[in-house]
């Protein structure tokens, strides 16, 4: 493995340019059409419920007499926009649905009459409301996708949103401009990461020297070995996998099957480059099972030495569970795969995860840009080729003679 850094010295950033980007994270959605857009239905105004109020409710509620502190010809414009008026309109329709208006002494009108009023002005409340969050304007923030997308078209950095908070779902969908409000904490956050973007864009002085470490993960296959680079002592781990022409060979995932490079920390912020070279090995149909039916005999042997009298049963398992890896697609293996943990600060981070094409006899170089700053920090390679465990291997998937998906590194 090795590791490339371009860093460079940072810069004093004006605050008019903090604020500039910031802003390219918040954009104003408004609609062209303005709360006092809505235009009033006169018509049926006039035809359905002036005439009501003239025969019913007037007499009590008009120049002469206001009960209630109400007079219809003023306290109830047609316009229901205006939350006071929709206010009084809504208690209209209560004491016309409830029978307490008009009083019992008076004359009743027709169940149909009131039907058409109180009709009409829940028509008029639900158009008024509907407009109303039609024309709201909405002042939203992008998601952390979309954060992420526009930094690096427009500056070119790969910026990590992942300290930004979760984006709410509505209908299914994180860019919902309607649930993506704007709160103290984000600006707090998008101020912190603007400032943090342009030390990483605008540069100034001379360019750090370049840095090439090589890590040898056959070198020692323990905690206990350290290697010297630029006067760091390197804890380069090649764990038990076993070693040949210069490769370690990684056969399944386990914790002590780890590659690992840790307790380092390089000199210089800045971005770096893990180079792996890497090939594979993909067992065929044929060598899966001649794996398997050494594990199966060798058991088959054991139970019958202990109890020769249940052969009738031993055998048939054993034909059975060998039928498994014959004809079960899961050995149609794949390439082995490959995952790259980085682990800085005390934080792992999964940098990769990918399949292992190339062959041992033509192994690739495979590069994998990364951000190191000058904490402390550590590089892992794990195998990530997963078998499911069934009751037919489980019990040898482990085994190193188990034929497998191999994972060579350099």
């Amino acid at each position: 493995m090795t590791v490339n850094v371009c860093a460079f010295s940072r810069v004093a950033v004006p605050s008019f340019v903090v604020t500039t980007l910031l802003l390219v994270t918040l954009s104003s959605v408004a609609k062209s059409q303005s709360v006092n857009d809505l235009l009033p239905d006169d018509t049926g105004y006039h035809r359905t419920v002036v005439p009501f109020f003239k025969q019913h409710c007037l007499p009590c509620h008009g120049p002469d007499d206001q009960q209630a502190d109400l007079r219809v010809d003023q306290h109830l414009p047609n316009d229901f926009l205006d939350l006071v008026a929709k206010g009084k309109w809504g208690e209209v329709v209560n004491v016309l649905n409830s029978h307490e208006m008009p009083p019992e002494d008076e004359p009743q009108p027709k169940v149909e009459e009131v039907a058409k009023v109180v009709d009409w002005i829940t028509q008029q409340m639900v158009r008024a409301e509907l407009h109303r969050r039609d024309s709201a304007i909405v002042v939203r923030r992008m998601n952390r996708a979309e954060y992420r997308n526009t930094i690096r078209d427009l500056i070119g950095i790969n910026f990590d949103t992942a300290g930004f908070p979760q984006d709410p779902p509505t209908g299914g969908f994180d860019n919902n401009g309607g649930a993506l409000t704007v709160s103290p904490l984000h600006l707090e956050l998008y101020f912190a990461a603007a400032r943090k973007i342009l030390d990483q864009a605008l540069v100034e002085g001379e360019q750090p020297p370049s840095l090439k470490w090589r890590f040898e993960p056959d070198s020692g296959d323990s905690d206990s070995n350290r290697v010297v680079y630029d006067g760091q002592r390197v804890i380069v781990n090649g764990a038990k996998s076993r070693v040949e022409n210069g490769f370690k060979v990684m056969h399944h995932e386990s914790w002590d099957r780890k590659l690992n490079a840790r307790d380092f920390a390089l000199p210089h912020e800045g971005d770096y480059v893990i180079r792996i070279r890497a090939g594979g090995k993909v067992p065929t149909r044929e060598e899966v099972v001649k794996s398997a039916d050494k594990f199966l005999k060798e058991r088959m042997e054991r139970e019958l030495a202990k109890k020769p009298d249940r052969d009738r049963w031993i055998r048939p398992q054993y034909e059975n569970d060998l039928k498994h890896f014959q004809t079960d697609r899961m050995y149609d293996y794949g390439p082995p795969r490959l995952k790259l943990i980085q682990n800085l600060g005390g934080q792992p981070r999964v940098l990769a995860e990918f399949d292992v094409a190339a062959s041992v006899n033509e192994p690739e170089i495979y590069e994998i840009p990364c951000r190191f700053t000058t904490q402390r920090a550590g590089i892992t390679v794990d195998y990530a080729y997963s078998i499911p465990k069934e009751l037919e291997n489980f019990w040898f998937q482990t085994g190193d003679e188990f034929a497998r998906p191999e994972l060579w590194v350099d």
